[in-house]
């Protein structure tokens, strides 16, 4: 299964208390929140340098919360919440967590493949 990025962005929202939680974001929020994750997802391509085999149009569900927690410290400065600043890493490190674990995998594959 995978979660939509306006799913992402909801949560991200909701997590630093810019939507209630039985509420939908509006539509400037989830404009902005739409380019910080585009931003997200271009710092763990370009600058991490993870291969991921997904987009933010669907993310798997083991990646979905922590990229959320990683966009809602992005967010945070934009929204004046300084204290989930440190949100951006903590869920930057869970993404990445999963990647490394996934390029394990599939290296493991190629390894038995080969010999």
């Amino acid at each position: 299964m995978t979660k939509t990025a306006l799913q992402v962005q909801t949560e991200a929202l909701r997590h630093i208390g810019v939507a209630d939680i039985e509420d939908t974001p509006d539509a400037a929020d989830i404009s902005r929140a739409a380019q910080h994750l585009e931003g997200c997802y271009d710092v763990l391509s370009d600058v991490d340098e993870l291969a991921m085999d997904w987009t933010t149009a669907a993310v798997p569900d083991a990646v979905w919360l922590g990229l959320s927690i990683m966009l809602a410290g992005s967010l945070s400065s934009a929204y004046s919440k300084p204290e989930y600043i440190g949100e951006y890493q903590r869920g930057r490190a869970k993404v990445r967590a999963y990647e490394m674990m996934q390029m394990k995998v599939d290296n493991q594959a190629i390894k038995a493949e080969y010999f």
